[in-house]
């Protein structure tokens, strides 16, 4: 489950809440997304998502709440955009504009109402009219700006396997040069030289930030470079041709699949995770810096947001989004200070729900996932240890005693019937973390969970309550 690792504690993986949230139909006890996959393509601070099918469908959702026309009078930024700007707020637009909107509240009131709606219609429909132009001139003035003289390529050992990572994001306003993943290696390419002839052997020269870069040695057409700075970067190639090119790329955390990570990518984010999980926040904070925080801090955290009585901060409202993107932040920078490549990975389990049915809905094939493998997040709980999760890359004999974290008495906000950072309908007395597919022999009362269509669905709704109420009920796992 989104940010639901431990138990139902902390981000990762773990146990189902089993708590009845509302009187409708929920699908809840699945409990096991590392990060959810539903929200694939939101921008977090510094960190975009990547890989998830739905990610290019949400951006747009998303983008089209937020988004809104250029407020009348204000210019773009480029000079080339602002002439046309001018020249379309100066032009007599005729007879159809009759008289600033603002007069209309000055003129005489003998005029009568009928004539003054007519006039803010006219000036509403010459608004419009005014925008569109001012579209198509823009768009013109563009479609007549000469290319680079240069094309360049931008890759990492991911995106040359899947494509450049999705950039239609508002920030990226003006950058030409897409996204490129920060402490990953980035071939920057020279894809076309519009100077240098076929049988011309050119050679390149490159900057980035103003800082020259060395070509590979026996190919001038690329050089390798690792962003490390979460902002924007210039990138300049100069081509003994005489050709040349100057454009910008947006340096930016991307989160993938955990299946898609390298096995070198994977095995890091799990060393990180089990410094979290084994090292309390005093000793952490002297190795790692003041950022740091260990695994108790985060079940404390999540217990009290999800679990206590009154309220459920993180479920059944307009929190739901942005709680679960938080948290999951905030444990993702713990992460950083330990290892400062490392990024939080997200779970798609629509993967494992369309195995489930290829299997005739056989739920059983759900936890033959990758996710639960020895060496990942470990199995299911046994009888035998009394559903203590015993083995996995960093959650094995996970404490979620206060005591053992040292969680402050004034910070113990929810805990259970034991006094473990449980919720207070989660009875068990064991004091590390469990995990039962099962309840009495049977999963959990559930033969599905949610597929492709789920996700489909969610992408149809233009409002951001509806989808937000959607997402959490029906996508959430």
């Amino acid at each position: 489950k989104l940010g639901h690792a431990m138990e139902d504690h902390t981000p990762l993986l773990g146990e189902e809440h089993g708590k009845k949230r509302s009187e409708k139909p929920r699908r809840t006890a699945l409990g096991v997304l590392v990060i959810g996959g539903l929200t694939a393509s939101l921008v977090i601070g510094a960190t975009v998502w990547s890989g998830a099918p739905h990610q290019k469908a949400l951006s747009s959702v998303l983008n089209s709440i937020s988004d809104g026309p250029p407020p009348s009078g204000d210019p773009p930024a480029a000079s080339e955009d602002g002439d046309v700007w001018a020249q379309l707020q100066s032009r007599d637009v005729g007879t159809t504009t009759t008289r600033p909107l603002a007069l209309l509240h000055q003129q005489d009131a003998s005029q009568g109402s009928t004539e003054q709606a007519a006039t803010e219609k006219v000036e509403v429909e010459s608004e419009s009219t005014l925008e569109a132009e001012m579209e198509q001139a823009l768009a013109a003035d563009e479609s007549n700006a000469d290319p680079p003289q240069i094309q360049l390529s931008f890759s990492d050992h991911y995106t040359a396997i899947t494509g450049p990572v999705y950039d239609n994001y508002l920030f990226m306003d003006g950058i030409q040069g897409g996204i490129v993943a920060a402490h990953l290696e980035t071939t920057i390419q020279v894809v076309s030289d519009a100077l240098c002839s076929s049988g011309l052997d050119c050679s390149y020269s490159y900057m980035v930030d103003g800082g020259a870069v060395d070509p590979e040695e026996n190919d001038h057409t690329k050089v390798v470079f690792t962003f490390t700075d979460l902002r924007a970067y210039t990138v300049e190639v100069t081509s003994s041709s005489g050709a040349s090119v100057s454009m910008q790329v947006m340096c930016r955390y991307v989160r993938r699949e955990l299946r898609s990570l390298s096995d070198a990518d994977r095995k890091a984010y799990f060393d990180a995770v089990r410094v979290v999980y084994s090292t309390l926040t005093p000793q952490g904070v002297q190795i790692y810096g003041d950022g740091y925080k260990d695994a108790g801090y985060f079940i404390n955290y999540h217990t009290w947001m999800a679990g206590e009585r009154g309220c459920d901060h993180l479920h059944d409202g307009m929190g739901f989004l942005t709680g679960h993107n938080a948290i999951t932040l905030e444990f993702e920078g713990v992460l950083q200070s330990v290892n400062v490549a490392v990024i939080t990975p997200y779970w798609d389990y629509t993967i494992d729900m369309h195995q489930v049915k290829e299997a005739d809905d056989n739920m059983a094939v759900f936890y033959e996932s990758p996710v639960f493998q020895e060496d990942w997040f470990g199995p299911m709980g046994d009888e035998k240890n009394s559903y203590v999760v015993t083995s996995g890359a960093a959650t094995t004999y996970l404490s979620v005693d206060p005591n053992f974290w040292d969680v402050p008495e004034t910070e113990r906000k929810v805990e259970n019937g034991f006094g473990l950072l449980r919720s207070p309908w989660n009875v068990a007395n064991i004091p590390f973390l469990l995990r039962s597919n099962k309840t009495y022999g049977f999963y959990s009362g559930y033969d599905s969970g949610p597929k492709c269509a789920e996700f489909y669905s969610a992408m149809k709704y233009d409002d951001l309550y509806v989808f937000t109420d959607f997402a959490q009920a029906n996508c959430h796992g």
